[in-house]
């Protein structure tokens, strides 16, 4: 069975009031709020304010605008935000094992997660590693952030800063489950359940599951760009009194990805478009012509598209057991090497392995927040965060059909946020906030 548009099954426990206006009230009242405009909360300053009155470039948004957007991850809120580009690989990997976030044109000098411009956090948490990673199952708002976030964010926010705020539970009892699925397979189920479990406290149960079908096969038969993730999260609420709240939350996340369908378009195969062409350089103070002579193969001019190429050219190898180590007697090779490491290579031993080229990442996050506020309207809030990503990528390194080239990557990721922050009363004209990170 196929579906043309995905399809979305809600089940929910809810209350619901029903009241009857007269028809004229009713229709007056619809058209006044049709020219009222939403207003959206952020926290971008570490406060509770209207994004109208919030002096920096931000999108935001809310979770009716996730749900309607269809957004499940920072790939797809780049899509929908200027001025923000993330290159799904950056430097040496393939599929979403390292990104490259971009900020206003903002290029870091080395596509490596801690040298970067930007960066993503949850509920105020620096993510170092598996930015990509990070969903939408149990996210109340994104704010994107662009230009300078250093003060509020601490490193690698020069250029701007994503910020996933999750849900805090209520104190009505709430069940959901949503089911999806595509015509180009791509499924997923979320489920979630929260309610009281005192007076002053609440708590919240989240699941997920997605998989994604890639949508090229490698000339070897495998498949280009599978993907897939779980993940499961569990957040307690406390409020003990008005004006005091606390909040901590785990989550636990797994990716099981195939072949990345990323490939190399060299010239030595497609023909070389240069012709050994002289680069004019100008002249220097002599008067003497300067340049250069291009020797190798490259591309000059427009760089051919894939459909001038054809879909074929997307293929690289998917299996670990290549017909050339078959040839010479020893086909499990590569998988003795990597996935059971009979190199000896200790680091390769506290990483997760995929079963083939693919990637497997283990990604476990941990946040305790809270906040008081005394009676002259003074509060003192606390942030602490421990993120451990722990990936291990197999892949096709020349990324084509050679057999000749494959690699192991192993990445560990750890990372510890502590924020401690004393605000003044809101309702003053002069405000202050002073804090450290």
């Amino acid at each position: 069975m196929s579906f043309k548009k995905p399809l979305s099954y809600l089940v929910a426990a809810a209350v619901t009031v029903a009241i009857t206006l007269p028809v004229s009230e009713s229709r007056a009242q619809g058209a006044n709020e049709e020219l009222k405009l939403e207003e959206v909360t952020v926290t971008a300053r570490k406060r509770e304010e209207s994004l109208q009155d919030v002096p920096l470039s931000i999108t935001a948004f809310s979770a009716d605008a996730i749900e309607k957007a269809n957004i499940y991850d920072v790939r797809d809120v780049v899509r929908l935000s200027p001025n923000v580009v993330l290159q799904t690989t950056g430097g040496n990997g393939t599929g979403r094992f390292m990104p490259n976030l971009t900020f206003r044109g903002l290029q870091p000098s080395v596509p490596l997660p801690r040298s970067q411009t930007g960066a993503v956090f949850v509920d105020g948490n620096y993510v170092l590693g598996g930015v990509n990673a990070i969903n939408t199952n149990d996210v109340e708002r994104i704010e994107v952030l662009r230009g300078p976030q250093n003060t509020y964010f601490g490193r690698n926010t020069f250029a701007g800063a994503i910020n996933f705020i999750t849900r805090n539970p209520g104190q009505e009892i709430k069940a959901k489950v949503d089911l999806q699925t595509s015509e180009r397979a791509n499924n997923s189920i979320n489920g979630s359940i929260e309610g009281p479990l005192a007076d002053w406290l609440s708590g919240r149960l989240q699941v997920s599951s997605r998989d994604k079908r890639g949508h090229y096969q490698a000339l070897d038969g495998g498949r280009l760009g599978d993907e897939g993730s779980s993940s499961y999260a569990a957040t307690l609420f406390a409020k003990p009194s008005e004006k005091m709240w606390w909040r901590l939350r785990s989550s636990y996340q797994q990716d099981s990805d195939g072949a990345g369908q990323i490939i190399n378009i060299m010239p030595t195969a497609l023909g070389d478009t240069c012709g050994a062409r002289f680069v004019n350089k100008g002249y220097n103070l002599a008067g003497t012509k300067q340049g250069f002579n291009i020797s190798l193969p490259y591309f000059c001019g427009r760089i051919p598209t894939l459909k001038q190429l054809g879909e074929s050219i997307v293929s690289t190898n998917t299996s670990l057991r290549p017909a050339l180590l078959a040839s010479v007697g020893a086909p499990n090779a590569l998988v003795d090497a990597f996935i059971n490491n009979t190199l000896g290579i200790e680091l390769w031993n506290d990483v997760p392995k995929p079963n083939g080229i693919g990637l497997r990442r283990d990604i476990f996050m941990t946040n305790l927040q809270g906040n008081d506020e005394f009676e002259n309207g003074i509060s003192i809030g606390l942030n602490i965060g421990y993120d451990d990503t722990r990936a291990g990528l197999i892949l096709d390194s020349d990324r084509s059909n050679i057999e000749t080239s494959f690699q192991f990557v192993p990445q560990i990721t750890t990372t510890r946020s502590y924020e401690v922050r004393v605000r003044s009363a809101q309702d003053q004209r002069l405000r202050w906030l002073v804090g450290a990170t």
